[in-house]
């Protein structure tokens, strides 16, 4: 910190904030730099941690998802490389130098019909193939003599329930828990006959190779999600439903243990083990087994909820399920009994989701009483306060813009602020909707989310509510929620990337267009959240399909922005530099969205650390690097000084490092199968080789700490000892810019001034060849048009 100080001292040049033809060529070689550092880091990764990722599929359908997965894979890390490589070679070709001017490239039809119409054709063989391997899964019939199995969640642990000898399980229901003395554990009706001779199994889920399986999946209390990570199979267990998936075990455990992959895995895992024994912990050797776990957050002890899944012969396991008592038996024994439900393990928490019924009841968690309800009325209060400042904006864009300031004329920043108002005002009031209902629940004994649930050894009776209602009303908003956080940065980054490339952003009305689409999309495509939650399968073909559309405008955007850093003279500050990281972070997150934005192939990363890094990615670093891009930018108009150019350097570089090297090995440990919420890769042996990119990872967050120590260390310090700026030291041709610097209130002396051509005119030129202001390389929207001139945005 101490040397940081001297570099905010020490008066040169190279110490103001803008950016000088060696502050560019450095920064454009630096990018080169970085290109090559996030190529090694893909290979790496692919080199060093491929071999944790899930080999070959136990189940029929795990063929056709694992080569779904392989295409999708393959065409993202081909657009990964060529988009990442255009990006930053345009970014070191075209850096800023003396006597050199930016072409004057506004748009072209052609190019942007060329780079829609590739995104549609892949996007459409992806949806076709994915849709395919999607209807293969879900279409569940009773050929093949199926095996039924019902497989029942409570907190925090898995029962297993095998139909009888006529292949048909009982009814049940959690009201008939309490039935002789406590044993019945799954709530079977004794008045069905058919559940006599159902077999009830706790220790572990035993299936026939070769033989269909169809899961009927029940919770006792609150939302869980069983995850077999092996036969790429999940699906949520949802109160009050039955919700249901269906498999084919293709290999036994015996033939699993005999492949090469799974020897050197348990190899790893062992030796990884053997140390930490020899270190004082006690570790036992480890065997490879499948697993089922549970993949959604059910209490603070959810990463506990796992039982071993045993794949045999047929004969095998029809030696073993007659070994298994009979429910018949289990009523009139006292061996099976019923364990506790709940560990104290302090505060309470039902995730940033706030699924019910996890949230909906009390003593679901020990403590979450007042806290919840509370949590639950200032959400609320803060989605109408929200509602209030998107109206707000709405209105004033539209009514209170200055004379000559028609909608072709606004900046791509207004632009983006006025649509993300508008997906607020349209999807905000869904989930006050939903946060009411449920303080309804909470508080005043209805029950929109709450069906019959036991919990706590007491049996809740409620009728008519649903936990997928919640989840349609949350993400109803969660989703349009991305955009109304990224939209703004898209926007910010717009205007930033312009002005420093020192020519017209290209395609602004395809720009505007890609704006409108994606808040249009975004509000159709909510069920992607929700492919396991035992909704419809249709439904997952209609939000497979909207989701992946909104590639499209996105692909549309990515394109644009790397064409206006073609032939630009760009000025490398710290602006631009966060303004192309972050298309280079929305690319890299954006591409691996096709992957979850899948039916089929989001069944085996839905709710793993493939989310996370996706999600991060694309809604916090791209955002954040927005928010930076800004701050550097209109720091002068704020505060009437530059911010310290050398510790932006430093900030962006650092951060851009420790971004890719924190979330890039994510999608691995996601690919793994290791679900998220996990607070130790070590919950299960499976995953004990995954803990050296848990340490890579965090080192790099160490590294994006310290990063960011520098910016708030650099904002500030510049707010009081920053180098004095001119008026506009960016040369920019917005109206903010036309205002002095010193602060009065309505920002300009009298009227405002009126507007008279679009934001972007950078580098134009007159039919002579002359500049339209005399040794000038921008406009601003003030100057009037020239005789003889046209409008751009307009003709």
């Amino acid at each position: 910190m101490v040397k940081i100080v001297e570099v905010v001292q020490s008066k040169n040049e190279n110490s103001t904030g803008i950016a000088t033809v060696k502050d560019n060529r450095l920064n454009s070689r630096l990018m080169i730099a970085f290109m090559m550092f996030v190529y090694l880091l893909m290979f790496f990764a692919f080199w060093k941690w491929g071999s944790v990722a899930l080999d070959t599929p136990a189940s029929e359908h795990g063929k056709d998802y694992d080569s779904l997965f392989t295409i999708s894979l393959v065409i993202i890390f081909t657009v990964q490389f060529i988009t990442q490589f255009l990006l930053h070679y345009f970014a070191y070709k075209y850096s800023g130098k003396r006597g050199v001017r930016a072409l004057y490239f506004a748009d072209s039809h052609k190019l942007e019909f060329i780079w829609t119409i590739i995104p549609v054709i892949v996007l459409a063989a992806l949806i076709l193939y994915g849709l395919s391997v999607w209807s293969d899964i879900t279409n569940i019939t009773d050929d093949d003599d199926p095996l039924v199995i019902e497989l029942y969640a409570q907190q925090f642990s898995w029962t297993v329930r095998y139909a009888g000898d006529d292949n048909v399980l009982g009814d049940a229901n959690v009201r008939f828990l309490k039935d002789f003395g406590g044993k019945n554990i799954t709530g079977i009706d004794s008045s069905d006959p058919n559940g006599f001779d159902d077999r009830v199994v706790k220790s572990e889920l035993h299936l026939p190779v070769n033989r269909k399986v169809i899961f009927k999946m029940r919770s006792q209390d609150v939302l869980h999600s069983a995850f077999m990570p092996h036969f790429r199979a999940q699906m949520n267990c949802v109160p009050g439903m039955v919700t249901q998936f269906s498999l084919k075990p293709t290999l036994t455990t015996s033939e699993k243990r005999e492949q090469d992959w799974v020897i050197q895995k348990v190899d790893r895992v062992n030796k990884i083990r053997k140390e930490l024994s020899e270190k004082g912990e006690d570790k036992e050797p480890w065997e490879f087994d499948y697993v089922l776990l549970c993949n959604k957050i059910c209490g603070s002890s959810h990463y506990n909820m796992q039982m071993k899944i045993v794949v045999e012969t047929e004969d095998e396991f029809n030696t073993w399920i007659k070994e298994q008592p009979v429910f018949r038996e289990v009523m009139l024994s006292d061996v099976i009994m019923l364990l506790s439900l709940f560990v104290e393990t302090g505060p309470a928490s039902a995730g940033w989701t706030i699924y019910p019924p996890l949230s909906a009841l009390p003593q679901a968690q020990p403590g979450s009483g007042l806290g919840m309800t509370l949590w639950l009325v200032s959400m609320a209060i803060f989605i109408a306060s929200s509602l209030l400042g998107s109206l707000n904006y709405i209105v004033t864009v539209l009514n209170l813009r200055t004379k000559g300031m028609k909608m072709t004329r606004l900046p791509l920043t207004i632009w983006a602020f006025f649509v993300t108002a508008i997906i607020g005002v349209l999807s905000f009031p869904v989930l006050l909707s939903a946060a009411l209902l449920l303080i309804m629940d909470r508080s005043f004994g209805t029950s929109f989310y709450l069906s019959d649930i036991f919990i706590q050894g007491e049996v809740l009776h409620n009728q008519g509510g649903s936990v997928v209602l919640f989840e349609h009303l949350f993400w109803f908003l969660g989703h349009p929620e991305v955009y109304i956080v990224l939209l703004p940065a898209l926007g910010i980054s717009s205007e930033v990337i312009a002005t420093n490339a020192r020519k017209p952003i290209f395609g602004y009305r395809a720009m505007i267009a890609s704006i409108l689409a994606i808040a249009f999309l975004s509000t159709i495509v909510w069920g992607h959240h929700m492919f396991i939650s035992g909704m419809n399968p249709f439904l997952g073909s209609v939000f497979t399909f909207t989701t992946l559309l909104i590639a499209i405008p996105s692909a549309v955007k990515a394109f644009n922005y790397i064409t206006t850093l073609w032939k630009g003279n760009l000025q490398m500050n710290p602006a631009m530099l966060f303004s192309i990281g972050l298309v280079s972070t929305f690319i890299t997150g954006g591409l691996t969205g096709l992957i979850l934005g899948d039916s089929a192939l989001d069944i085996n990363v839905h709710d793993t650390y493939f989310v996370v890094a996706h999600f991060h990615l694309v809604m916090g670093i791209s955002a954040l690097y927005g928010l930076f891009a800004g701050v550097y930018h209109w720091f002068p108009r704020m505060f009437g000084r530059l911010m310290n150019k050398r510790l932006g350097y430093v900030h962006f570089w650092l951060t851009a490092l420790a971004a890719y090297g924190i979330f890039y090995p994510m999608h691995f440990m996601g690919m793994a199968g290791l679900p998220r919420r996990y607070y130790t890769n070590t919950a299960f042996p499976m995953f004990d080789d995954l803990q050296d990119i848990n340490v890579l990872i965090t080192i790099f967050v160490f590294l994006a700490a310290f990063a960011n120590i520098i910016f708030l260390y650099n904002f500030i310090h510049s707010i009081f000892y920053g180098e004095r700026t001119p008026q506009n030291p960016w040369k920019s041709n917005t109206l903010e810019w036309t205002a002095e610097t010193k602060h009065i209130h309505g920002n300009w002396q009298g009227e405002i001034p009126s507007v008279h051509r679009w934001p972007y005119d950078y580098s134009k030129v007159d039919k002579e060849g002359k500049d339209i202001l005399p040794n000038q390389d921008f406009v601003p929207q003030t100057v009037p048009i020239q005789k003889g001139e046209e409008e751009e945005a307009l003709s």
